[in-house]
């Protein structure tokens, strides 16, 4: 099953195209997903670790939005470079 994952169109795309839009782009999306997910999660956290006082603690509640999408990126951006290096991926790193 993860050799046909891996040898499905989408990640052959992914891995052999040598278009900008695969997987540097891909990645890009991967890096700025998580960066914001770190970034927002970071602010909220030191906000009630009562390192900013002075933000009340509900107007936080409009970021949350955003780290939802980030997350939401992040997850499918995670999925494709999986995809693309699937083998590889889950017999080193996934069995351990």
């Amino acid at each position: 099953m993860i050799e046909a994952i891996e040898n499905s169109a989408y990640a052959v795309w992914v891995r052999e195209s040598p278009s900008f839009w695969a997987y540097t782009w891909i990645l890009s999306l991967h890096a700025m997903g998580l960066a914001i997910i770190v970034g927002i999660n970071s602010m909220v956290a030191l906000r009630l670790l009562g390192f900013v006082p002075d933000i009340p603690v509900n107007r936080l509640r409009n970021l949350f939005p955003w780290m939802y999408l980030g997350f939401t990126v992040n997850a499918f951006s995670g999925l494709s470079l999986l995809a693309a290096n699937a083998t590889t991926t889950c017999t080193t790193g996934c069995s351990s």
